[in-house]
């Protein structure tokens, strides 16, 4: 027994542009054949896969097997949605916002731009659906055959549009093309003026082309509805693949199986949703077509995560702020078990900012309420998600762990364990870095590391500082210094300098590592790989040509090849790079009568590695 599957097309994209020709409609094709029909009055009697006559086929076996299969699943949605028509009847959208249900998709009407084919509820639907916060987005039953009849029912939308002062802003879901009328037939075939048109798959993708460039001319979002077997085997031409008109593939399933892209999935139409008497569409809304919220980044800074907490102890500094160019609708912190993300959930509290910005500092009881005192000893993770829709996205994730104080009330051991080593107790997570740090990633042999001025920082009292300087050439580690701090930063001392100096080395590749530690971690505050090579050759003017520029510069002994860096500024950054053994090279940019910068370097290799020398000084060119 067939069951065919319906799939709704919502165009969500930013608006495409379509081609300017309008598309004739002419004496109708093979596929176009006028069968008299015995009535001509114009009446909302849809014939689909899903409707005969106007009403709903709920006892068809396909019914019957959507309401005994296994609930289908929701993963990676944004949250259900429905879609409504006068078939649904007077609807309480007040217990359907508070049933969790956030958007709605209402049909305005059917058919050619004529009032009495408007849908008799859709003011209604419209006014109360957006007063009880549901967001929602509109479509219409298409009766058309050709073009002509696309236009008109285009322009139906527009109306009703306009009627109720729907501007493109206050729709946050597109307006879609339902096209699924088969009078009573396998194949698209319309009823329209009391005759039956047989459409071909041509001119369907015509009709969805001329309805789409009136509704995206008008300033919005637009779609296209229809079933499964319709979209394999009917919405076939070109234009449906228009990849700024967004699927809604709905399949009465516990999966979806269509095999391309979309966006919506209308899992079953006989849902039950408080407020609603009547069987209802179901689906789940898999993007968000508010670009402004689809694309949001969430920031977060000076949020600290317990590195360590003594059971029983609740004075914790949690602070932190989160910022986000749309409102924050809700931010939970929570509690799980173990170090990661995957553990049960153990504590929970749910923030409602209302705002752009939030600081966790301000947030009340939110320590108290968490209740780290009354967490047994183990492992744990703490957890910030924020959301600017029903979706949450996880901002900060750290593990901690309670662990019981020894007597010496200084240090402390884990629990589980009798040999787990101690530590200093340090209530927060340290960062480590560093700062006024300028290390090249090619340095002159005899010359030394530009340390002077640079400094270990850390967001805890530091109380040592190391760095080592090994040659990965060799692999052996040529320099190391060490030394005591006692602040949250330390300035590299004249010792430090001294002792990492590279003017004896040799010519390779090395690594500088700079560790710092505190009371309770320790940590990697700079991890920088560079070379040592010959010196940087002296470099003489450059021949301008259009859009070309020859570099020259002069032989540097003992050098396998040259790299040449150019850019538009001469701060050198959005560089490029060119790499050649000869003493010239000619660069070929995109803009002409433009100055370019640039500077060569060489390189020497040894034992398969490109170790580079320092830089020459920028030099400049304006090209013709």
């Amino acid at each position: 027994m067939a069951a065919f599957l319906f799939v709704a097309l919502m165009f969500a994209a930013p608006q495409l542009a379509f081609a300017d020709e309008d598309f004739e409609d002419e004496t109708p094709t093979a596929e176009e054949v006028e069968v008299p029909v015995e009535s001509s009055e114009e009446t909302d009697c849809a014939n689909s896969w899903r409707f005969t006559n106007g009403e709903p086929t709920q006892e068809s076996s396909l019914y019957r097997t959507t309401r005994a299969s296994r609930a289908p699943s929701s993963k990676g949605s944004l949250g259900k949605l429905i879609d409504v028509s006068k078939w649904d009847g007077k609807i309480n959208w007040e217990k359907v916002r508070k049933s969790g249900i956030r958007y709605a998709i209402i049909r305005c009407g059917y058919g050619e731009n004529k009032t009495s084919q408007d849908d008799k509820q859709f003011r209604n639907n419209v006014r109360n659906a957006r007063a009880a916060g549901v967001k929602i987005g509109v479509y219409i039953y298409s009766y058309a055959y050709n073009t002509k009849k696309a236009q008109s029912e285009a322009e139906h939308v527009l109306r009703l549009l306009k009627s109720e002062g729907l501007t493109p802003s206050k729709l946050a879901l597109p307006v879609y093309y339902d096209l699924e009328e088969q009078a009573g037939t396998s194949k698209p075939c319309v009823k329209s003026d009391g005759k039956k048109y047989k459409v071909s798959n041509a001119m369907l993708g015509k009709m969805a082309t001329t309805f789409a460039k009136t509704i995206t001319k008008a300033g919005y979002k637009v779609g296209v509805y229809a079933n499964k077997n319709w979209w394999n085997n009917f919405l076939t031409d070109k234009a449906f693949s228009n990849k700024s008109w967004s699927k809604w593939v709905a399949q009465y399933s516990t999966s979806c199986t269509y095999k391309g892209s979309y966006d919506i999935w209308q899992y079953s139409s006989t849902g039950h949703v408080s407020g609603i008497s009547t069987y209802v569409d179901m689906n789940y809304l898999y993007r968000n077509f508010d670009t402004k919220i689809a694309t949001a980044s969430i920031g977060m800074t000076g949020i600290t995560c317990p590195y360590q907490v003594v059971r029983g102890t609740n004075d914790l500094s949690l602070g932190g702020k989160l910022t986000s160019p749309v409102t924050l609708k809700t931010v939970t912190v929570r509690i799980l078990e173990g170090d990661s993300d995957a553990g049960a959930v153990k504590k929970s509290v749910t923030l409602y900012p209302g705002a752009t910005t939030f600081d966790l500092a301000s947030a009340g009881k939110l320590v108290e309420d968490l209740s780290f005192d009354g967490l047994p000893l183990g492992t744990y993770t703490y957890q910030v998600r924020a959301g600017v829709e029903d979706g949450q996205t996880t901002v900060f994730s750290k593990s901690f762990k309670v662990v019981e104080p020894r007597s010496d009330g200084k240090t402390f051991l884990l629990a589980t364990s009798s040999n787990v080593e101690s530590a200093y107790l340090d209530y927060t997570r340290p960062t480590f870095g560093t700062s006024g740090l300028t290390l090249s990633t090619g340095l002159t042999k005899g010359g030394t590391l530009p340390l002077k001025g640079g400094k270990v920082t850390s967001s805890v009292a530091l109380t040592r500082v190391q760095a080592t300087l090994t040659n990965l050439t060799t692999g052996k580690q040529v320099a190391q210094w060490s030394g005591k701090a006692s602040a949250k930063s330390l300035a590299l001392p004249a010792a430090c300098i001294s002792k990492l100096s590279t003017k004896s080395l040799p010519m390779g590749k090395y690594r500088l590592v700079v560790t710092a530690s505190s009371s309770s971690a320790t940590g990697t505050a700079l991890s920088k790989t560079f070379t040592i090579g010959t010196a940087a050759p002296g470099v003489g003017k450059a021949k301008a040509a259009k859009k070309k520029f020859t570099a020259k510069w002069k032989k540097s002994s003992g050098a396998t090849g040259y790299q040449v860096r150019y850019s538009r500024y001469k701060s050198m950054k959005s560089d490029y790079f060119k790499t050649t053994k000869s003493t010239s090279k000619t660069i070929k940019v995109k803009k002409k009568k433009t100055r370019y910068y640039y500077q060569v370097r060489s390189y020497k290799v040894i034992k398969g590695a490109k170790c580079y020398g320092s830089w020459s000084s920028v030099k400049s060119v304006k090209v013709k």
